[in-house]
């Protein structure tokens, strides 16, 4: 099992402010988004605050709020680990996303305006241009931000939070299938296409199982390998 840590890149915007710890998990979580962290790659307090150049107290403030979130696990006497999801884990995490997106899409099939019709096509125009150019985190980035802009439309606030804690673990779920063909341009423009068309049908009946099912991954392309 390797060690690993924070690639020069990911640390070198760190904001020094009075929310530090904050800072630094951010970093984290964009580590394992970029994939400098992987599910069960151990991380320590003492050489993260070294390669930061910051004392360990934030660091251990961001290591509670990821271990809190999931994302983390400790284990006695042996260290602090990215989590690695079981098959059990990622399911109950998709039935969760699910069961929220959906929810959060018929409710904002009854709220949602031209303007953020737009909003939701130019993302997607964005997204589709980030894949034909095989930049795949910031397609994955703004697969994200598309989905967080729906459950805002709602604007309840209690499911955003609800929605902001699962994103992030849906980054350590692992896929059989190979990162272009899980975001093919003309697959990711017509599935989401589909999706903003549900929203403006105003039926939220149709808005929340158009939602649900692109959720909803197809068994074979999960592993726990």
């Amino acid at each position: 099992m390797r060690s690993a840590v924070l690639s020069t890149h990911a640390t070198a915007h760190l904001v020094e402010d009075r929310s530090l710890h904050n800072d630094v998990y951010g970093l984290i979580v964009e580590a394992i988004h970029c994939g400098d962290l992987k599910p069960g790659d151990r991380i320590t307090e003492g050489e993260l605050a070294g390669r930061l150049g910051i004392s360990r107290s934030p660091v251990r403030e961001a290591f509670a709020r990821l271990i809190h979130d999931g994302l983390v696990v400790q284990r006695p006497r042996r260290g602090t680990f990215v989590a690695k999801l079981e098959r059990n884990d990622i399911e109950d995490i998709q039935e969760v996303r699910a069961l929220v997106e959906g929810h959060a899409a018929r409710r904002a099939a009854a709220k949602i305006t031209p303007s953020d019709g737009a909003a939701l096509r130019e993302l997607v125009t964005i997204m589709v241009d980030a894949a034909m150019g095989t930049d795949w985190i910031q397609v994955v980035r703004l697969n994200a931000r598309f989905h967080e802009t729906v459950v805002r439309l709602t604007g309840n606030t209690a499911l955003l939070r609800i929605w902001s804690v699962l994103d992030p673990l849906a980054w350590l779920i692992p896929t059989t299938v190979p990162v272009g063909h899980q975001h093919n341009p003309q697959d990711l423009f017509d599935r989401h296409t589909a999706l903003i068309a549900a929203l403006e049908s105003g039926d939220p009946q149709c808005a929340e199982d158009a939602f649900r099912a692109h959720i909803s991954p197809n068994a074979h392309q999960i592993t726990t390998e």
